[in-house]
């Protein structure tokens, strides 16, 4: 899955506010089996921001992280 979210020239500091919303807008309608996985990338309109990993913890709950290292921001 991609999305876009801000622009360039957005701080870096808004634009990981920004992913944190939509990876927390993404969870809420997202299923995933036991085991899967889940990539989002996100991109500005130009700039790639990072991608983030949707797993499931060990309570079963629905959690992300996001990579800002392959980012171009």
């Amino acid at each position: 899955m991609s999305v876009q979210i801000g622009r360039m020239g957005d701080s870096l500091e808004t634009l990981k506010a920004m992913c944190n919303t939509k990876c927390n807008e993404i969870l809420k309608s997202v299923r995933l089996a036991d085991g899967e996985e889940m990539e989002v990338v996100v991109w500005t309109d130009f700039e790639l921001v990072g991608v983030a990993k949707i797993t499931r913890n060990d309570s079963g709950l629905l959690v992300y992280s996001i990579d800002y290292a392959v980012g171009t921001v």
